[in-house]
């Protein structure tokens, strides 16, 4: 059983190595402001750390474009259009997996990122619905403006198809196989330490920065409970630092972001 102590050992170990533990933290289905929305940006301004909102962008209410906009520590995405599966019956969930024609994807991609550009903040990184995405709608990613890719999981390369740099996220605090609640503290704790430790060892990328994925509408007490213990955890820890998404995916940020 995974302890706050054997993540604290972990953490020694990449100090010794002096090397900074980076970290990423990802939020999806972000529509409109609510009571969960505004408890998880609280805590991002509670600790100071950044927080990638992953917004679908069809549905989105007219109001969260301000609302999102007065908080410096929250970055944008695009996330997927509608957030509608097209997959048949018995495959898995997609909304962009090569079930329609081409050009009903790239029309759904620009226009998705079209209903964002009101956001500050709003990085040029795509998050594919259910972290799914075909290999063939990469190259028009790229084409269409996006330079980022985010899924779920340990990156085989830095740059995939059409050039893009991806960075994904590799620990999901819910148990969504099971009973759609918190997946249990010494699990999670045992993904994050597993995952810095395969980067340390070099079994995964190392540079890639481990992403915390987050979806406030359906966290419980025992979520939001966990996600304060590891805010403050990493707060307290000097060598620990949170990445917005221009940093994590490398691209210049706008001048507003700089002045955070």
């Amino acid at each position: 059983m995974v302890t706050w102590e054997d993540l604290d050992r972990e953490l020694d170990l990449w100090q010794q190595a002096q090397r900074p533990v980076t970290l990423w933290w990802r939020d999806d289905d972000v529509t409109q402001p609510t009571d969960a929305l505004s408890r998880l940006l609280a805590l991002a301004v509670d600790y100071a750390i950044p927080c990638t909102l992953a917004v679908i962008p069809d549905p989105v209410h007219a109001s969260l474009v301000p609302y999102v906009n007065d908080v410096p520590l929250a970055f944008p995405v695009q996330h997927g259009y509608r957030h509608a599966n097209h997959a048949s019956r018995g495959e898995k969930k997609a909304e962009f997996g090569g079930h329609r024609t081409p050009q009903d994807d790239k029309d759904d991609l620009l226009n998705g990122r079209d209903k964002l550009l009101g956001f500050k903040r709003l990085s040029p990184v795509f998050v594919p619905p259910w972290n799914r995405i075909t290999d063939d709608l990469k190259p028009t990613l790229a084409a269409s403006g996006f330079v980022g890719l985010s899924q779920f999981g340990p990156r085989k390369s830095e740059i995939t198809q059409g050039g893009l740099r991806q960075v994904n996220t590799h620990i999901d605090i819910i148990n969504w196989r099971a009973d759609r609640r918190f997946a249990g503290e010494p699990v999670i704790l045992g993904h994050i330490r597993d995952h810095l430790r395969a980067r340390r060892l070099g079994s995964v990328d190392a540079d890639e920065p481990t992403g915390l994925l987050t979806h406030h509408l359906v966290h419980d007490d025992a979520c939001w409970l966990f996600m304060d213990k590891l805010l403050r955890w990493t707060f307290i820890n000097s060598n620990v630092r949170w990445l917005t998404p221009f940093e994590a995916f490398k691209v210049d940020a706008p001048d507003y972001e700089l002045e955070m």
